[in-house]
């Protein structure tokens, strides 16, 4: 991988260390009984939210700033260009419904969160459509690559 695409790796490495550090900070007792609405939220239910939600919202940066990489470059990889942003996005649309469970919980009874529940549900299914038809439309750019003779054959 070139010098180009060093970004990469620290965006990567940044959302490993928000992760385990959102972990740590969570699994601790302090931060397990500390209530910042007593009896509902807890402060690591706060800590995992904004660590989850930061990686997510790094992750979708990530795809973005790669979309565009590629797409300068014109290289061989260009076509990744075309689904990198609507797989990020459907990543992020099934993961955020348990992120932002963390701190909605306490306040959703049963008629909400079953409103909260199917939100996510259309939700996922419009990040994966979008995904499926992205991917389609870069199957005449795979069918392409996959023709071209490798070197040395």
């Amino acid at each position: 991988m070139n010098e180009k695409w060093n970004w990469v790796w620290r965006f990567a490495l940044v959302i490993v260390i928000v992760l385990f550090v959102a972990g740590f900070l969570g699994s601790t007792s302090l931060f397990k009984t500390t209530a910042a609405v007593p009896g509902k939220l807890t402060a690591a239910s706060i800590v995992k939210f904004l660590a989850y939600s930061g990686a997510l919202a790094i992750l979708f940066f990530t795809a973005q700033r790669a979309t565009l990489q590629l797409r300068a470059e014109r290289t061989r990889a260009a076509f990744l260009a075309g689904f990198l942003v609507p797989l990020a996005t459907f990543v992020i649309a099934a993961s955020a419904h348990g992120v932002l469970l963390l701190v909605l919980k306490p306040f959703l009874g049963s008629d909400l969160r079953a409103l909260y529940n199917w939100t996510f549900v259309a939700a996922s299914l419009a990040a994966a459509t979008w995904l499926v038809l992205s991917i389609l439309q870069q199957s005449s750019r795979l069918e392409g690559l996959a023709s071209k003779p490798v070197a040395g054959e």
